[in-house]
């Protein structure tokens, strides 16, 4: 046989691996794209049956097309047979998993990642370079870029009044009266000391930053600030386990933007993502052995919560495991002072100072919510070692726990599950979200995710030296067309590819980052009318005690009085929007509060534009009444009475 020439047998292995790829990579994305399409009269499919569309899918199968186009052109050793074998058998994987479990559709979209990695990596072997310097500038450009991205999209949810009243706001108003070091009693939250509701005597090193720039706004960079962190601590463990620059630069990007970092930047602000940055600097130091300063950084975080003792013991006791399994005197000692000290912070600020501070005010809302084992979280913790069973079953019941497992485990392209030490730190983190009956504890759009996805990244790392190792195995055995070189492009690639496609199909919704608008946000006349009420309030002082609708209140929360609009009769200011949401209270609340304050001689309307509005108490203005508008709905003023002209007395 002529050295350009192939076999028939090659030739035709190779058309068919192309049909298969090609008719794979197509079928998927109609089946993503279509709802309830033909394939759906096979059967009831519980996960693809409300699946939307991701945002992402036209790229991936314009980059589809093309790579499997140039890939079976120009590498003439993905004809061989074994090849044609293994895309065959990854197709029908793909297809038979959403029929087979509930998280079927992220296999689906790991093996097109895969697929897709496999082709680029035959058109650009690369070369290995595990070795060498990165550019220093790097990590600390990851970070800015990702913090950048995170401010974008969180400030701008904010100034469309999408944030809350009950997270960002209180948060907001938190930290104004943390900097200034006044009562910690949050009227926000109904005159509920916000210590006692959540431990977080972190707050007040942000204080000289909020001395220049106190804002609802400054708490939202803070928070973007600080989860960005992930990107350059991701970055710097992946160099100090000798992966390369690109695969380091991804496994840094796939974290810090993974579905429940953006959940956790995007909804409002919370006590854990505002000290973030002190978790993944922590867990970098830990990595690389500076065991003294993880001391110094995680113990700095466990002041944000209450809960984040216990971070500190399940890292305790991985640092034991370590020390037990090299032989590593250094780990154990700091082991076991972590486990220790984590444990008596943990009892000291549930049992004793929480409640100390509550007693000093109204009653928040209990926290414990981990009532299938017991009912406080001491209680529980009893339960659940010695129920281990019911434990380890509930971890996966019911399905929305295993959806948000996938889709962090999913984000990494699985390769977490390859460093299952990791899993002994992350206990508690388990413990906290899945073993709850909270459901929004087991979701994906909140901050409670934040934490898993980057111990998923942090496994991630660990395990991809092992992957790249076994990839390179693979390659080699499959010949020229793709050789072990190839694994430096093929797996961050992969990694790119699934991280994408999780993102943006792998839940209940694409994640956050994938829209610049939600439907919940301010349309811009309303926009308009609330950022004028917003004006009048702030240009009153930050004395002024106001009542304040839910998604405008954070926006006047730093301040040392605010109320949310149900606690209007304690406050001499009150903004609503009719129409709009009012939570707690129904919708219908600021439109009847509306026809209450103006039936009433002791409050004054001073501002007026579409359905939003302003009262205020008459002693506390000198501004004059305006008349309402239409979208507030409000009755009109009796008109005077004229009487009859037969009743006028005659002159005489």
């Amino acid at each position: 046989m002529r050295g350009g020439e192939q076999p028939l047998a090659a030739r035709v292995a190779s058309a068919g691996t192309a049909v298969v790829a090609v008719a794979f990579l197509a079928a998927w994305a109609v089946r993503v794209l279509s709802r309830r399409g033909a394939l759906d009269q096979l059967g009831s499919v519980r996960a693809l049956d409300s699946l939307p569309t991701p945002a992402a899918t036209p790229y991936v199968v314009a980059a589809a097309a093309l790579l499997c186009a140039l890939a079976f052109v120009r590498r003439r050793g993905l004809a061989q047979p074994r090849v044609a074998a293994g895309a065959v058998g990854l197709t029908l994987l793909a297809y038979a998993a959403p029929f087979l479990t509930v998280v079927g559709h992220q296999v689906l979209l790991l093996v097109a990642a895969l697929v897709l990695a496999a082709l680029a990596g035959a058109l650009t072997p690369g070369r290995e370079s595990g070795e060498g310097e990165h550019p220093r500038w790097l990590p600390w450009a990851l970070w800015a870029g990702v913090a950048a991205v995170n401010a974008a999209y969180s400030v701008h949810r904010q100034d469309w009044y999408g944030s809350g009243s009950w997270d960002h706001g209180c948060m907001t108003h938190n930290f104004y009266r943390a900097s200034r070091f006044m009562e910690t009693v949050s009227t926000v939250l109904g005159d509920v000391d916000f210590l006692g509701d959540h431990f977080m005597v972190g707050i007040y090193l942000y204080a000289p930053i909020f001395w220049v720039a106190s804002s609802a706004t400054t708490v939202l960079v803070i928070q973007a600030v600080n989860l960005a962190a992930t990107a350059p601590a991701i970055f710097l463990m992946a160099r100090h386990h000798r992966i390369s620059t690109g695969g380091a630069t991804v496994l840094a990007l796939t974290t810090a933007l993974s579905f429940g970092m953006q959940s956790g930047t995007y909804f409002d602000s919370h006590e854990i993502t505002v000290g973030f940055g002190f978790l993944a600097w922590g867990l970098w130091a830990f990595e690389t052995g500076r065991l003294r300063a993880a001391t110094a950084l995680l113990f700095t975080f466990a002041l944000f919560k209450e809960s984040l003792g216990a971070y500190v013991v399940g890292l305790g006791l991985l640092a034991l495991w370590r020390g037990a399994s090299q032989r590593d005197r250094r780990h154990l000692l700091y082991g076991a002072g972590w486990i220790a000290w984590g444990a008596i912070w943990f009892v000291l600020v549930n049992r004793v100072f929480m409640p100390t501070l509550i007693a000093r005010a109204n009653l928040p809302e209990p926290h414990e919510t981990f009532g299938d084992f017991g009912p406080t979280v001491f209680a529980a913790a009893v339960g659940i070692v010695t129920h281990p069973v019911k434990a380890l079953a509930a971890v996966f019941v019911p399905d929305p726990k295993l959806v948000s497992l996938g889709v962090t485990l999913g984000g990494t392209g699985g390769l977490a599950l390859f460093s299952p030490q990791v899993g002994i730190a992350a206990l508690p983190l388990f413990a906290e979200r899945f073993l709850s009956s909270k459901e929004t504890m087991w979701e994906m759009g909140y901050h409670y995710a934040t934490s898993l996805s980057l111990y998923a990244g942090w496994a991630a790392v660990r395990g991809y030296p092992w992957a790249r190792s076994v990839l390179r195995r693979a390659l080699r055995r499959l010949g020229a067309g793709l050789p072990a070189r190839a694994a430096d492009v093929v797996l961050p690639a992969y990694l790119a590819l699934a991280a994408l496609g999780i993102t943006g199909v792998g839940y209940k919704h694409p994640s956050n980052f994938f829209r610049w608008r939600e439907s919940y946000f301010a349309s811009p006349e309303t926009k308009a009318d609330q950022d004028g009420a917003v004006a009048l309030l702030a240009a009153q002082g930050r004395g002024a005690r106001l009542a304040v609708q839910n998604r405008v209140l954070p926006l006047l929360a730093d301040r040392p009085v605010i109320y949310r609009l149900g606690d209007w009769a304690k406050a001499d200011w009150v903004l609503l929007t009719v129409g709009a949401s009012a939570w707690p209270w129904d919708d219908g609340f600021p439109g009847r509060l509306a026809r209450d304050l103006a039936r009433n001689a002791d409050w004054r309307l001073v501002y007026a534009s579409g359905a939003t509005a302003v009262f205020v108490r008459a002693e506390k203005t000198t501004l004059e009444a305006v008349a309402p508008t239409p979208g507030l709905k409000l009755p009109a003023p009796p008109k005077p009475s004229t009487p009859p002209m037969n009743s006028l007395p005659r002159l005489k």
